[in-house]
């Protein structure tokens, strides 16, 4: 079943443009793969528009809603549909979400939507976070 989803939402999403405050299939930003991704799983993530409209406090927001709807897990306990954040610099965050097999979707800036390596990006790896209930 995972693999059918995960080579679903690589097909319907790899290579979509970047589009800041972008929230579907004619672009996103690292934010907007996460409310479409989810989507697609019949998982409708609250403060989508609240954060496409905060601004600069997009980040504490974000973390707001993620520890309401996500339990942390660690790097080693990651699977398919972990929601993925990592550092890029000091104050900037990066979104993803786990495909399996050491790959996770995001859209890193005007890349658009790629499939990279979890372990490519592990100098950068914040935290992985689990929808609670299973999700």
């Amino acid at each position: 079943m995972f693999d059918d989803k995960i080579a679903e939402i690589k097909t319907r999403w790899q290579d979509v443009p970047y589009r800041k405050h972008g929230r579907d299939i004619r672009g996103v930003d690292c934010i907007g793969i996460l409310f479409g991704v989810y989507g697609d799983l019949g998982i409708d993530l609250p403060g989508k528009n609240i954060l496409k409209n905060s601004g600069p406090n997009w980040i504490h927001i974000l973390l707001t809603y993620a520890r309401t709807y996500f339990k942390t897990i660690g790097y080693d306990e990651i699977e398919p549909f972990d929601f993925l954040l990592f550092i890029k610099q000091v104050d900037e965050l990066h979104s993803g979400i786990a495909l399996g097999n050491d790959e996770f979707i995001h859209c890193y800036g005007e890349n658009g939507v790629q499939i990279d390596s979890i372990k490519r990006w592990r100098p950068q790896f914040h935290k992985a976070m689990r929808m609670r209930g299973g999700g």
